[in-house]
């Protein structure tokens, strides 16, 4: 979020907790080049995506071969998401 002003002064924002949890995976998902919808599968990280034509269907696509730093970012997502 970038907010630009004329002046500096002090803000003080509360925030509830989905919205920081979106605020901290939206950063996450820069460093780690990670979608929150990734997964890993068979050591690769994986997405579903819907398809559309005349019809519409749910197809898994190989997004690239896990890392360490892969695994690492499926756990973290795992953790801020968890119910």
């Amino acid at each position: 979020m970038k907010i630009t002003t004329e002046q500096t002064s002090p803000v003080e924002v509360t925030l509830n907790e989905e919205d920081q949890r979106n605020i901290a995976a939206s950063y996450l998902e820069k460093v780690f080049n990670w979608n929150r919808e990734y997964y890993i599968k068979n050591g690769e990280v994986k997405v579903n995506v819907v398809r559309y034509s005349s019809h519409s269907w749910n197809s898994v696509e190989t997004v690239r071969k896990a890392t360490d730093r892969d695994t690492f970012a499926e756990k973290v997502f795992q953790n801020i998401y968890k119910s």
